[in-house]
């Protein structure tokens, strides 16, 4: 009786440490997230100037560099008109502005963003309200590597859609298909027109007998026939 206290007391602090285990390794395994601010959805009046911050919460990997795509869901209450870049990003390259759709790239060449970085700035963007509004923002990862050329996946952004290998296949083989139907059709066509059966038919048409001829020298005619068919 005296020994199950110390064996509740192993019981419990053994699922303490498994639980700390657990804990730590999934937020060590938790995926970075984006940080738009002040919001993903955006409000300004006609004519105002608005920005906004894109960042990543965490890159425990850090940084090698990243393509994006930013895009304000209804074009008609503001655009895009400037990016600024972090001075981390030693190579920026940035689609035709202004725009309601802009394609951002940026490289850390010098390796300034290290592993376990926190709130890692990517981009701020001035909008301007054109009718002004509301909007939606909507921020596609197109790519994004540590520094060891590892994909990193953000929490809260969107991704490309891949592309359906499978209709392109099954497109492929209907036009087979229809090849081999028209090779099947062509060949029958080719056997409708068997020489043999033009030979048959041209073999029983009927001899035409001439007007002018006299009875005696058609019966003289026909026993010749006649004659060379019993040679």
């Amino acid at each position: 009786m005296q020994k199950r206290p110390g064996v509740l007391i192993s019981i419990v602090l053994a699922f303490a440490i498994l639980l700390s285990i657990l804990i730590c390794t999934g937020l060590a395994e938790a995926s970075p997230s984006l940080i738009i601010e002040p919001s993903k959805e955006i409000s300004l009046g006609a004519g105002e100037i608005y920005e906004l911050s894109l960042s990543a919460d965490s890159l425990p990997e850090g940084l090698s560099g990243y393509n994006l795509t930013v895009e304000l869901n209804d074009p008609d209450v503001a655009e895009i008109q400037a990016v600024n870049f972090p001075e981390w990003a030693s190579l920026t390259d940035v689609s035709e502005l202004p725009a309601s759709s802009v394609k951002l790239k940026a490289a850390d060449l010098q390796e300034a963003v290290d592993e376990e970085a926190e709130d890692v700035e990517l981009a701020v963007l001035t909008l301007k309200g054109l009718e002004g509004g509301s909007t939606g923002i909507t921020v596609t990862v197109d790519r994004m590597d540590d520094d060891s050329e590892n994909t990193i996946i953000l929490e809260g952004a969107e991704y490309p859609k891949e592309d359906d290998g499978d209709s392109e296949e099954d497109d492929g083989d209907s036009e087979e298909n229809t090849s081999a139907d028209d090779n099947v059709k062509t060949s029958d066509s080719v056997k409708t027109s068997d020489p043999l059966s033009q030979s048959d038919s041209s073999s029983t048409s009927v001899i035409q007998e001439d007007p002018n001829e006299t009875a005696e020298e058609r019966k003289n005619s026909n026993d010749e026939n006649s004659s060379l068919k019993r040679r």
